[in-house]
């Protein structure tokens, strides 16, 4: 980036480079204001104004971005305090969160946002609703945000049976300790029968009047295989599909050669997973010493080769948490190409692997590992 010029194409020696600002406002968590950055620079008085002009013109360009309270950052940073979705929790129980109106199917490059969860910020918000919040950066697209205020909550859903009665259609909710039947409104876009499993919108109702509700989607008779499993994905919001950048970074994986890596082939572990398991997940080996003890191995898929810190498939990782298993199906936490295929360590195929030795006595007591 070229020295600094004035409007007229003058050099302006008494500021620092456009570059030195730049990396200076893209290296600060919280986007600086004029006065921040003078000081950072030890900038004179009589180079202010010129700084000014500097700074309008580097926004109009597109290098730098104008923020509440005269701030000025990366056009990629995200404001200082905005309004985020809730998308789930982590073990820790934080939120991680996403931009408010963002889809679902969010760019790889997308920022992680955590959401930090205090008593000062009263009752926690519930995932799916909306929360005005102060982001600060703590790492390249990373950002941790403390919630100002949650904002309304979301009309509530019900998940439930359908059943019918002599006055139309009640709903049964599937939720622990709900028995009172509501009634429901049907409509075309969204029909359904008697045994049908459906997601409802409770009605808004005034004093003593009975609760009505509105179909919002039929998830399928409740005899249906799988019936139960859509009924809980769908009250759990678990997320099912994975963007395009997640599966397009899945599907270029290939299983690492051996070279570089110990080879362990020629020995027979075997998998200890149910017969009609999908994914692998570990192998065992069991020999006994000359000394009267055992030898263990035991080994678990190398996800770590695959999953990079902060890859597409990193990200949403840590957005899902966990792979949720069901009565009748499993959501995978990463694509089925890693969970499913090379992180599955299937028989008489390669993969590759983190295999721990162990040494045990015949009391089965750790003597090294």
């Amino acid at each position: 980036m070229d020295d600094n010029h004035d409007s007229d194409g003058a050099n302006i020696t008494g500021l620092p480079s456009q570059q030195a600002i730049v990396d200076f406002v893209y290296s600060c968590a919280t986007p600086p204001t004029q006065r921040e950055i003078v000081r950072a620079f030890n900038i004179g008085q009589e180079y202010r104004a010129p700084l000014r002009r500097l700074l309008r013109n580097l926004s109009e360009k597109g290098v730098l971005a104008r923020r509440e309270g005269r701030r000025v950052a990366s056009p990629e940073q995200l404001p200082e305090v905005t309004v985020l979705e809730l998308m789930s929790f982590d073990d820790n129980g934080d939120g991680l969160a996403r931009v408010a109106g963002e889809s679902s199917d969010q760019d790889a490059d997308a920022p992680e946002i955590r959401v930090i969860l205090s008593r000062k910020a009263g009752r926690a918000p519930s995932v799916g609703q909306t929360i005005l919040a102060r982001l600060a950066r703590v790492g390249p697209n990373l950002y941790e945000a403390r919630i100002i205020k949650v904002l309304e909550r979301q009309q509530k859903r019900l998940f439930g049976e359908i059943s019918a009665t002599n006055k139309g259609f009640k709903l049964m909710p599937a939720e622990r300790g709900k028995r009172d039947a509501i009634s429901v409104q049907t409509s075309s876009s969204a029909p359904c029968a008697p045994g049908d499993l459906v997601e409802a919108e409770l009605l808004p109702s005034k004093g003593y009047l009975a609760k009505t509700a509105r179909i919002v989607r039929n998830l399928g008779s409740a005899s249906s295989t799988g019936a139960f499993s859509a009924l809980a994905i769908a009250e759990f919001n678990i997320r099912q599909h994975f963007p395009d950048a997640v599966i397009a970074e899945a599907n270029a994986l290939k299983t690492p050669p051996v070279k570089g890596r110990l080879d362990l082939r020629d020995i027979a572990l075997v998998t200890i997973d149910g017969a009609d398991a999908k994914d692998f997940d570990d192998a065992v080996f069991a020999e006994p010493t000359d000394t009267g003890g055992w030898r263990l191995l035991i080994a678990i898929a190398d996800v770590s080769h695959y999953v990079r810190q902060g890859s597409a498939l990193d990200k949403e990782a840590r957005t899902r948490g966990n792979s949720v298993y069901l009565p009748d199906m499993v959501v995978p936490m990463l694509p089925e190409a890693i969970s499913n295929d090379l992180c599955s360590l299937r028989p008489h195929e390669d993969r590759a692997a983190m295999v721990a030795e162990i040494f045990i006595d015949n009391d089965g007591k750790r003597i090294s590992h």
